[in-house]
């Protein structure tokens, strides 16, 4: 990161607003921007993960388990947010994936 932590969620502007106008998901994330926030920004799954929200926030944030698969987050990761083999099976993770 290159630029200092602001909360610039108090200044008002939505997360749709600010990505409109050229900030990154790294940016609002550190301004203290929600996962909700930033889900209403449609900024994707993946950007999601790289800017360090878990598989378990973006389950709990309403994202499916193919949502969350599609976004690259590992087996162990996908099983610790709470899904069961036979979930992960159908999500079409491997059996080399699934070997935890």
């Amino acid at each position: 990161m290159f630029f200092d932590c602001i909360p610039i969620v108090d200044a008002g502007y939505s997360a749709s607003d600010l990505r409109a106008v050229g900030y990154t998901c790294d940016e609002l994330r550190c301004g203290n921007y929600s996962l909700f926030d930033l889900k209403q920004a449609k900024f994707s799954e993946a950007e999601l993960r790289d800017v360090g929200f878990s598989a378990s926030e973006l389950r709990a944030g309403g994202y499916n388990l193919a949502q969350i698969k599609a976004a690259g987050y590992p087996a162990s990761e996908v099983m610790a947010a709470g899904y069961t083999l036979p979930e992960m099976r159908l999500a079409l993770f491997t059996a080399s994936e699934l070997k935890l």
